[in-house]
């Protein structure tokens, strides 16, 4: 498989499921500045990775319900990021 297959293929099975990049990244078990690095074609995958994605796309076809599972919940960031906000800004609390 070539580099632009590759980045093709891979950039279809994240659009199918509509994962964003952190989703994209835990389901392929990298880092995400390597799955953005693939997804600009700027890093050639190792043959692990390249088999990876055929495994995931034969499991899609074949057993869907399970990609799904294997599939990484979305991240709320913002949210996480807001709530630690708001609870350091709670008026009348104190730390202790």
């Amino acid at each position: 498989m070539t580099q632009i297959k590759f980045t093709a293929d891979l950039l279809a099975l994240i659009a199918r499921h509509n994962l964003c990049e952190t989703q994209a990244a835990g389901l392929l078990g990298v880092p995400l500045f390597t799955l953005r690095k693939w997804t600009s074609a700027q890093r050639a995958p190792s043959a692990a990775a390249v088999r990876l994605l055929e495994v995931l796309g034969l499991l899609e076809a074949l057993a869907p319900a399970l990609l799904d599972a294997l599939t990484p919940a979305p991240v709320a960031h913002v949210e996480k990021v807001q709530e630690k906000r708001s609870r350091r800004e709670s008026p009348g609390e104190t730390l202790t």
